[in-house]
């Protein structure tokens, strides 16, 4: 593919992204002359619907890179153009976007807001059920995130009456129970998220793309870590990387070596743990996006390196995982932190500060909101600061 020069040329950049929209290797190859193409045809209004059709085409890969922050004035420039065309879905499919943008960004509340202004937009105009349906799985994904327990109950429901409209569309349904597998997670009501991701991972292997799967397996493989079922979840971790492996996507490789990561952790093999969690933040860091991961990893490898006695190390990613959840105003996971920083004081001989950090995980649980997760929490900080045992492999699964 080359560069095109005449205005009309965009029409040939279409046919060539309709024909290798899914093969990432071949996007990948081109995708610094894609993003010139769309940047300087978007500008005039003869070019600038074709010119917004390329990037809805290319979007799921550019916003999978290293880079993706580009695009983001792309999709700003194709909302201001596809408010001047006047046309709807196209409206809607770019507020879908902006919405995934600042998901991966981790600014859950810009996501929400731009997920509610496709809904509003799409139910507005009388658009069509697939339209809205897309728009509120976006929006219950960003409550999730925003743990906002009673706005995600209203959505699931919507989400389920949509659903009974749709009959002939597998991937969408299939995307909509994957998105309540994860809400069903976050509130720890893991039978139902089994139940909505096993059914997702079904539609999805029949009828999606490879990325889909993936997606779908490492959820799945996430579920049946949390529930302690780990060979089966090693077998979806490995249904994953087979979907995964012929393609350009760190961010997808970089959640599979978070899974694989914890998953060895949980099984007692810290030294392949640390690999595995080790490469995730790599990717992680370079994909500058999904800080809660990060954060997540930094705990997980944090407690591995306390296992192998690397202390210094087991330190300094305990501290950046505690920088990480006040960042995020993520409470829940902060005191968690507080508590392995508690374990490692405990494994260094130094009992004193132990049980001052535990005392510290202990009074924040009580100036936070209360919840079952929380409750448990507490309950195990206490019984390791009576117990002054090291045994923090009873801490929550997360």
């Amino acid at each position: 593919m080359v560069a095109y020069t005449t205005m009309n040329s965009i029409t040939n950049l279409l046919e060539d992204l309709y024909d290798h929209s899914e093969n990432y290797e071949w996007l990948a190859q081109h995708i610094h002359i894609i993003f010139q193409e769309i940047a300087d045809k978007i500008k005039y209004p003869p070019t600038a619907q074709d010119a917004i059709k390329a990037l809805n085409l290319v979007f799921p890969y550019a916003i999978s890179r290293s880079d993706h922050e580009r695009w983001h004035r792309l999709l700003v420039d194709a909302l201001q153009h596809a408010k001047m065309l006047h046309d709807n879905n196209m409206l809607i499919k770019i507020w879908e976007q902006i919405g995934e943008h600042y998901l991966k960004g981790s600014n859950y509340e810009s996501a929400y807001q731009a997920f509610l202004n496709a809904y509003e937009h799409a139910t507005k105009n009388n658009s069509s059920t697939e339209g809205k349906l897309l728009a509120k799985v976006g929006l219950l994904r960003a409550q999730t995130m925003r743990n906002k327990q009673d706005l995600r109950e209203q959505a699931v429901e919507e989400i389920r009456q949509l659903m009974g409209y749709i009959y002939y569309t597998p991937i969408l349904i299939g995307l909509a129970h994957h998105a309540l597998a994860t809400h069903h997670l976050h509130s720890l009501e893991i039978p139902k998220a089994l139940g909505h991701a096993q059914y997702a991972l079904a539609l999805l292997y029949r009828e999606g793309q490879d990325i889909d799967i993936t997606v779908a397996a490492l959820t799945l493989a996430e579920i049946y870590r949390v529930c302690g079922r780990l060979n089966l979840a090693k077998r979806s971790l490995s249904l994953g990387h087979i979907h995964l492996k012929n393609q350009f996507h760190d961010q997808q490789m970089a959640f599979y070596a978070y899974e694989r990561g914890t998953v060895a952790h949980m099984e007692q093999e810290y030294e392949t743990a640390t690999y595995w969690l080790g490469m995730a933040l790599d990717k992680f860091a370079r994909l500058k996006c999904y800080r809660s991961h990060q954060g997540a990893a930094h705990h997980m490898l944090g407690l591995a390196q306390v296992y192998l006695s690397e202390f210094e190390q087991a330190g300094v990613n305990l501290e950046e995982a505690l920088h990480i959840w006040r960042e995020l105003d993520n409470q829940y996971e902060y005191i968690n932190v507080l508590f392995a920083k508690g374990f490692l004081a405990q494994r260094e001989g130094d009992k004193e500060k132990a049980s001052t950090l535990y005392d510290k995980a202990l009074e924040e649980c009580e100036l936070s909101e209360d919840s079952s997760r929380l409750q448990a929490l507490r309950t195990k900080i206490l019984k390791d600061k009576q117990e002054m045992v090291g045994d923090y492999s009873r801490v929550l699964k997360r």
